[in-house]
């Protein structure tokens, strides 16, 4: 675990934060009136969100350390 609890609660707000903007992204994406320019760069966007939260998830699920109290 995170050398202390708020470390590990920061990424988890790092986590939410990301997200929240994956949510808008994929709303935006499925909007009728986004043009097709503006489609292009939410796709990419999104594509950079997934891995990204996904490779967070694991920084906590691979770190396995005693938690210390803050």
């Amino acid at each position: 675990m995170y050398h202390r609890v708020f470390e590990l609660l920061d990424k988890l707000d790092v986590i939410t934060q990301k997200t929240e903007e994956l949510r808008r992204v994929r709303e935006e994406i499925h909007n009728p009136n986004t043009s097709a320019s503006d489609l292009v760069g939410l796709c990419e966007k999104r594509d950079y969100l997934i891995p990204d939260i996904q490779a967070l998830c694991r920084e906590i699920a691979n770190d396995t350390r005693e938690v210390k109290d803050d």
